[in-house]
């Protein structure tokens, strides 16, 4: 379900920024952009890196395909240990 809406998502991303792209196929150049506006708005590297394993089965591809995204560490685990914007 997870994978699904993220999926769902960048479609409606995609189809937001780039009306050119026409296709699913067409979008997928736009994942690096669109993993990069998460990594710059500061999101937590956990959400960044379900973003991209969603688009990977997606696409049918591995992650190392897409822009590099932040480590995960333990210390940086925020769910249920603050109020999250």
């Amino acid at each position: 379900y997870t994978y699904m809406e993220q999926s769902k998502r960048f479609a409606s991303w995609c189809m937001e920024n780039h009306p050119e792209a026409r296709t699913l196929k067409d979008c997928r150049k736009y994942v690096d952009e669109y993993l990069q506006k998460y990594i710059t708005d500061g999101k937590s590297p956990w959400t960044i890196k379900t973003i991209a394993c969603a688009l990977s089965k997606l696409y049918g591809v591995s992650t190392t395909e897409f822009i590099a995204t932040p480590s995960r560490t333990r210390a940086e685990i925020v769910r249920s240990r603050k109020d999250v914007n």
